[in-house]
Parts: structure tokens; C-alpha cells; sequence
């Protein structure tokens, strides 16, 4: 299954008795694509980049099954802001972590994909 997380698609992306690619009216529109494999091909329009409401950002592109993502079938579909006078660099501005934070290394290339707390303290009883 091929996922773009946040954005939608037309399932056919034709025009014109299909001889161009543009928005088709009587297509249906899908947010993953499933039954995918190494012959599988299809054409994918993002209508609005940034989901439905334009946001820029990182999103992330991979397959449902974790241990093919953690091979490498995943990816970064990074969306800019419309006016960068407004925001420069908008979506590659990184995330401050809070003083004396250290990332933990990862136990495997799953890890990869598995946020861990800032905070490890115990909870209260």
C-alpha cells in the first residue's frame, strides 16, 4: 500500500478521451494506493500540495508494511510556502529540543520511525 500522508489524489488523472494528464470531474479520489508491486505503475497529481489546507511542511511518502519501509521504501514529499517572503524557509526550520536533551540511538532500522519522549522521568504515583 502507497501512502502520502495528508493528501488525497484522483484515481484517474485524465483528460481529453485520456490523452493528457489534468483533473478529471468523474474520477474518484483516493489517499493510498493499494494491490502496488514491481510492475505496478500509475499516475499520481497532487491537486493541492500541502493537503487541503496548503500547509507547508515535510510529508512523509512509504508503504504500509514496516519492514519494507525500513529497507528504504519511504520518503520525504516537501511542500514550500507559497510566498517565502512571508515565511523563509518555512518548512526547513528545525525543531529546538530542550536543554540537555540527547537523542537516544536507534536498536534497529525500525526505531527509525518511532519518536521517543523528551521527557523519561517517571510518572507521579
Amino acid at each position: 500500500v502507497f501512502t502520502l500522508h495528508g493528501h488525497v489524489w484522483q484515481w484517474n488523472p485524465y483528460k481529453n478521451d485520456s490523452r493528457e494528464i489534468g483533473d478529471n470531474s468523474l474520477s474518484q479520489w483516493q489517499g493510498s494506493r493499494d494491490n502496488h508491486g514491481s510492475t505496478d505503475h500509475f499516475d499520481l497529481v497532487v491537486d493541492k500540495a500541502g493537503g487541503e489546507g496548503g500547509q507547508a511542511g515535510d510529508y512523509l511518502y512509504t508503504v504500509f508494511q514496516p519492514l519494507q519501509a525500513s529497507t528504504g521504501a519511504w520518503g520525504i514529499f516537501r511542500v514550500g510556502d507559497s510566498n517565502p517572503q512571508l515565511q523563509p524557509n518555512a518548512a526547513c526550520t528545525p525543531v529546538k529540543a530542550p536543554p540537555g536533551y540527547v537523542a537516544p540511538l536507534p536498536k534497529d532500522d525500525l526505531n527509525r520511525f518511532i519518536r521517543q519522549p523528551y521527557n523519561k522521568a517517571p510518572r507521579p504515583s
